[in-house]
């Protein structure tokens, strides 16, 4: 009786078999250590796999929408470029009784040239001395943000080109520099275009996109075929100044069939050979 009760008093103050506990202590619990075969919980592959999937969706999606905006914006820095060359060929026009600029002008050893973009001499260009850089001072805006050709004229054109088989010749074969035309014959200068994004690719050992000058022939017109330099590089359209001065987005009327021009966005602003009064003959 006294070793039984003995026994319980002990085991209240905390005394076991393996000696006695330090007053003021708690036993160990036992759940308080992580079970040895119980694992962390963590990502499966699986679900890995997902994220990743998901986040290359998204990127499917969000980047040519990035693309889209970032060219958008390089297309307003060239409606401006375009916008100042129609303030320039209107300050021309009115200085030279209403006239606009010749395509060419060629002395007698017709090395030497003069164009609305610079002084070409043997190969060699010099922007300063274009016909419209009085009225620019700066061949910076003859370059689109968005042109992507090589040279040909030592960036002088940057991707713009003029009209000038109607607006520097009254012929259809667009005479070279033997007289210009003046701004009484176009009846309707907000259907003629005077500058407009260009491009025209060469084929041979170095083919590729390039600058040129002029966006000729407007259409087929002049018999070239399915070579048109109309170039749609703003998202499938192209900007264009027009004579009065307001600037415009075109889109292709007629697409080229030509695989070089269809990759480089080459297209026809007439939907045939005879559709140059709709943007370039204005009369």
């Amino acid at each position: 009786m006294f070793r039984s009760s003995g026994i319980q008093a002990f085991r209240q103050l905390g005394v076991g078999r393996s000696g006695i506990q330090a007053a003021g202590t708690r036993r160990p619990d036992p759940n308080h250590y992580p079970h040895p075969n119980r694992r962390s919980r963590g990502f499966t592959l699986i679900e890995l796999l997902v994220v990743i999937a998901i986040i290359a969706i998204l990127a499917a999606i969000l980047f040519p929408v990035f693309a889209r905006a970032r060219e958008a914006a390089r297309q307003s820095s060239c409606a401006s470029n375009l916008r100042q060359l129609g303030t320039a060929l209107q300050m021309y026009s009115q200085d030279y009784e209403g006239c606009y600029p010749l395509h060419l002008t060629l002395p007698p050893s017709y090395t030497v040239g003069h164009y609305w973009f610079g002084l070409l001499a043997n190969g060699v260009v010099d922007k300063t001395q274009g016909m419209l850089y009085p009225y620019t001072r700066n061949h910076q805006i003859q370059l689109c943000p968005s042109f992507t050709g090589r040279p040909a004229y030592g960036n002088a054109t940057g991707g713009y080109g003029y009209n000038w088989i109607y607006l520097a010749s009254n012929t259809a074969a667009g005479r070279y520099g033997d007289y210009t035309v003046h701004e009484a014959s176009i009846n309707r200068p907000a259907d003629c275009i005077a500058f407009a994004d260009v491009a025209t690719y060469r084929t041979g050992a170095n083919a590729g996109l390039y600058e040129t000058f002029s966006i000729a022939p407007p259409s087929s017109s002049l018999g070239f075929g399915d070579f048109p330099n109309a170039h749609f590089r703003h998202n499938e359209v192209l900007n264009a100044v027009f004579v009065d001065g307001h600037v415009k987005a075109l889109k292709p009327l007629r697409r080229s069939t030509n695989a070089n021009n269809v990759a480089h966005h080459l297209h026809h602003l007439g939907v045939n050979g005879t559709d140059d009064d709709r943007y370039f003959s204005g009369r």
